[in-house]
């Protein structure tokens, strides 16, 4: 039986050459999307080439993002609050995408800083910024609705 190779951006083990080979249509979906998000050359990468990076990640971000929302946004029934739809989570939806989008531009500028100022091998510094950035951004999205969705339970809200 084959051993699966570590993920090199997880575990700071280094690259080997089937890392660096894209996953091929044969592999999970989760796969090739993990791939995606965070497989970085390893090599160092000039300012224009970390922009590059995270910008062509940006529809994939807010699309994962996007989609916790709304399903929190259903599950929670938050949907149903307010006068009208436009009005509250509607408001509260839009205005949670535009900070997250001005959030995803600190990764990339934050990545250019830190390339300039680390002396350690810093090729895996944009994937853990994704995970970072990816992480905070569901928890912010998802914990609104996990709180009403509690407070419920206690009988508390409406």
């Amino acid at each position: 039986m084959e051993q699966e190779l570590p993920v090199p951006h997880l575990t700071g083990e280094p690259i080997t050459e089937t890392e660096e080979t894209p996953p091929g249509t044969d592999a999970p979906a989760w796969r090739r999307l993990q791939y995606f998000l965070f497989f970085v050359p390893h090599r160092a990468r000039a300012a224009g080439e970390i922009i590059w990076w995270w910008e062509k990640r940006r529809l994939a971000y807010n699309l994962i993002v996007g989609a916790f929302g709304v399903v929190t946004l259903f599950a929670s029934g938050l949907w149903m609050q307010g006068p009208s739809f436009w009005s509250g989570p509607a408001t509260a939806a839009l205005v949670i995408g535009v900070a997250a989008n001005i959030c995803y531009c600190a990764g990339w500028i934050g990545e250019i800083l830190l390339q300039r100022f680390l002396v350690r091998p810093r090729h895996r510094i944009g994937p853990f910024l994704m995970n970072l950035a990816l992480g905070i951004s569901l928890f912010v999205v998802v914990t609104p609705g996990f709180v009403v969705s509690l407070l419920r339970l206690a009988r508390r809200v409406p």
